[in-house]
């Protein structure tokens, strides 16, 4: 019972913080830097990470992934492309692995 409560304690704390970066520290980052960031820095949880991370650069971005990686493997999440894979990075969106991406076309 005194982890539980001791984690209890952690986990409120994490939650506030969390909280109070995105409604407060996100915002004023934003105003003064509209788009861009460091992947490795941005907040996990991003909904608009297209925007975030890449910016106006993003569908240029992801016609060039597209021209060069055209079955979609190379993936990480919040990279380029990444919406089209399941947010653990695990499984592809709306296509058959065997028939759409291991084909001879795509070969």
């Amino acid at each position: 019972d005194e982890v539980r409560a001791c984690w209890s304690d952690i986990q409120k704390c994490f939650d506030y913080r969390s909280q109070q970066f995105r409604d407060i520290y996100v915002p004023a980052l934003r105003k003064a830097y509209p788009s861009g960031s460091y992947a490795n820095e941005g907040d996990y949880f991003e909904p608009a990470w297209q925007q975030a991370f890449w910016g106006e650069s993003y569908p240029g971005l992801l016609a060039v992934k597209r021209q060069v990686d055209p079955a979609g493997l190379f993936v990480c999440r919040r990279c380029v492309g990444s919406e089209e894979w399941t947010e653990d990075g695990n499984c592809r969106l709306g296509r058959n692995f065997a028939t759409d991406v291991v084909s001879p076309a795509n070969l």
